[in-house]
């Protein structure tokens, strides 16, 4: 007689660990994080099919190439880098790509970049300017020195 046990996958793991993830928004992480677990879960479900032609694969068999793989993926089939010479059609589309690459730049996050006012912009004792506030998601204060950002 044989033990018989259930292989967990990937997938499978990502799957709840985004239903988990779901029952604390609002409490611990905002719904735009989970959007995003959501976002990287079905692009790693593209990648297992598109790859290596699975539906998914099992946790025992993730290995380094596996992680590798992924990472090149995800470079070469999505691009996350800012892109500062793309020239947009539209405003909105020009407003997006501006409040993107100064996230990029100041390390804030998007929810963050979005709700600063000319009230955070702040000049230091040392005469340099400094964009200060409060985190929306853990009401944190943050200090971020605003740099000098040349033309290319």
């Amino acid at each position: 007689m044989g033990i018989e046990y259930k292989q967990h996958t990937v997938l499978e793991l990502f799957d709840r660990h985004n239903m988990e993830r779901k029952l604390i928004i609002g409490v611990d992480i905002c719904k735009s994080q989970y959007d995003y677990y959501c976002l990287v879960c079905d692009r790693l479900a593209d990648f297992i099919c598109r790859w290596y032609n699975l539906s998914d694969i099992p946790l025992k068999e993730i290995d380094k190439k596996i992680i590798t793989d992924f990472d090149a993926y995800l470079c070469t089939g999505y691009d996350f880098s800012p892109n500062i010479n793309f020239r947009p059609y539209k405003k909105r589309e020009e407003d997006a790509r501006n409040v993107f690459i100064f996230c990029c730049f100041t390390g804030l996050p998007y929810v963050d970049a979005f709700n600063l006012t000319y009230e955070n912009i702040r000049q230091s004792f040392d005469g340099k300017m400094w964009i200060k506030g409060k985190r929306q998601k853990t009401d944190a204060e943050y200090q971020v020195p605003l740099l000098e950002i040349h033309q290319i």
